[in-house]
């Protein structure tokens, strides 16, 4: 697989106080809200490009991650179907879904450790989709 075209996408946490933290991130990273809802937002860079999205989600037990998700974008289908193919090989364990709204295929699979992994495709410019799809916060 030539790796070119597959950077991090964004980086997803669950925070006790959302409002603090967008101030937190926005201030200290100079990244803007690109999409909000009542709990949760995702952040990104002036360009456009998602680098962090976070849902407002109290933690009540000190073994909850912070962080629920490392995601990536990759740039072809055919890099999607490879990644799948070699996280079935070595976890046996992966979901695949299409978000109709945005033509983006979500692909999960999780670590040795459990921590979760998204990939995504789509054809299209905005690395933002129109939504914060339900996905990206799943376990």
């Amino acid at each position: 697989m030539n790796d070119a075209g597959v950077h991090l996408q964004a980086a997803v946490l669950h925070v006790g106080d959302l409002g603090r933290a967008i101030a937190f991130y926005t201030q200290l990273l100079g990244l803007e809200v690109a999409r909000r809802t009542p709990d949760a937002v995702v952040l990104a860079t002036r360009s456009g490009t998602a680098t962090l999205a976070m849902r407002e989600r109290h933690v009540q037990h000190v073994t909850d991650r912070t962080v629920q998700a490392l995601v990536w974008r990759l740039p072809t289908m055919e890099h999607l179907d490879d990644v799948e193919q070699r996280a079935k090989r070595l976890t046996g364990r992966t979901t695949r879904r299409v978000l109709t709204e945005d033509a983006i295929t979500v692909l999960s699979a999780w670590d040795p450790e459990g921590q979760r992994l998204v990939f995504l495709h789509h054809d299209g410019d905005n690395d933002v989709p129109r939504s914060i799809p339900a996905e990206v916060f799943w376990y």
